[in-house]
């Protein structure tokens, strides 16, 4: 592109009379901007209400907006529209807004402007996204995208409008999608959700009668909010699942959210920097919640308590200055604590912290309080086997005897085993 000065109208023109001109035309546009914000602007301002959703905050309001405004603008037939991947759950049925081919994917406006009426009122959706990069494990910085909606109404200051419209996108919503329980997982401070694929619990083989257990456990639990507040202590629950790998603990959590149509949360320690993170992530965490933390003997959260590897002359529990420049960013024990049963802890939620090796967790974690009843996950007794070969015989998944499908299972044996029996004799059935 030529310079200014290379065209025919500007080459004659002295360079200050440029330099003038063009500072004249910012002048008049910053003037413009003062004048518009004190007159319309303000106008503009006192005849209306709006709210801002950031999607990393308020991942199902953000998403029943967008759903909302899409059905509202199906009749101008916009067509800047963004696709989003539908994760259905197993047996759900399509949205009765959604055609067979389309099964997969959802269309939702792109970012951008979008003016209707509503009620006798003008609502302006505005929609964005901010791009940029952040810090995460290893020092290593990763992409992000933040989406956020902007919701105003005009003309009016009646603050219960807004809530009114968010209503009627959540009801909206949640007539096309009757079965969607949602599963949470974080990315840094915030949660992302979709989801979750459902889990019956008739599909749990545990002992008799300890599923029953742990779900009436918490079913009481969630009905007892005013004898909790009536005896002044904190309304939390907090739950500990340990057995070997591969038993059914992942499993029995997914069943118990399904089976109280609860959100499930799942916080991963290892990819939490700092306290500030946990902070925001379990403040975020929905009263009535299930939030699970998977093989928390796996995360070293015990800073404090590490001896500095590269001192030698350094005692056990002592916290050196390398040691402590290195944990300057690290999740520590009193954070986890302090986070789970503290000052500043949520309520409302019951934890679920799962581990293969319940000895090696440090007692201040596990102590009443923060973990009201333990449950053991073991290998499965010879009962409980029968019950999932029966059921994978009811299925037509296999046809070898009960006695054959033990003797393939060998010592030792779990559901995952079980499992992967059962899906290797039907393979081997196939002509």
């Amino acid at each position: 592109m030529p310079a200014l000065s290379a065209l025919p109208l500007f080459g004659s023109l002295p360079p200050w009379l440029l330099l003038v001109a063009g500072a004249a035309v910012g002048w008049l546009r910053n003037f413009w901007n003062w004048i518009y914000s004190h007159t319309l602007g303000q106008l503009t301002q006192r005849i209306r209400v709006s709210v801002t959703i950031e999607e990393y905050e308020h991942a199902e309001a953000w998403l029943w907006l967008q759903h909302w405004t899409e059905k509202r603008l199906r009749s101008r037939k916009i067509a800047a529209l963004s696709l989003r991947k539908v994760r259905r759950q197993r047996n759900q049925p399509e949205s009765p807004d959604e055609g067979a081919d389309d099964s997969s994917y959802e269309l939702l406006p792109a970012e951008g402007v979008y003016p209707f009426l509503w009620s006798g009122k003008v609502v302006v959706v505005n929609s964005g996204k901010e791009e940029g990069t952040a810090e995460g494990g290893g020092g290593n910085r990763s992409l992000f995208v933040r989406r956020r909606m902007t919701v105003g109404i005009f003309p009016t200051r009646c603050r219960g409008l807004l809530l009114q419209l968010i209503e009627e996108a959540r009801k909206s919503w949640e007539e096309n999608h009757p079965s969607a329980q949602q599963y949470y997982f974080h990315r840094w401070s915030y949660w992302s959700s979709r989801p979750l694929a459902r889990r019956s619990p008739s599909t749990v083989y545990l002992p008799a009668g300890v599923f029953e257990d742990i779900l009436g456990d918490a079913r009481q639990f969630l009905e007892s909010q005013p004898a909790f507040e009536e005896l002044g202590v904190p309304y939390r629950r907090g739950y500990l699942f340990y057995g070997p790998p591969g038993c059914g603990k992942t499993t029995t959590v997914i069943a118990l959210a399904t089976a109280l149509a609860r959100p499930l949360y799942y916080l991963s320690l290892a990819s939490v920097r700092n306290r500030d993170d946990l902070a925001s992530l379990l403040d975020g965490v929905r009263p009535g919640s299930i939030v699970l933390i998977e093989d928390v003997d796996c995360v070293s959260a015990a800073v404090e308590r590490m001896n500095h590897q590269g001192d030698p002359g350094a005692k056990p529990g002592e916290l050196t200055q390398s040691n402590a420049n290195q944990a300057q960013d690290r999740l520590t024990t009193s954070d986890l604590l302090n986070q789970i049963d503290g000052v500043v802890a949520s309520e409302g939620r019951i934890l679920i912290m799962t581990t293969n090796y319940p000895e090696n967790l440090d007692a201040a974690l596990v102590r009443p309080g923060r973990v009201d009843r333990r449950w053991e996950i073991g290998y499965p007794a010879t009962e409980q086997l029968l019950r999932f070969h029966a059921r994978a015989v009811s299925l037509g998944m296999t046809r070898d005897t009960t006695q054959d499908f033990l003797a393939r299972l060998g010592p030792q044996a779990t559901i995952a085993s079980a499992q992967t029996v059962i899906f290797q004799s039907a393979w081997e059935a196939r002509p």
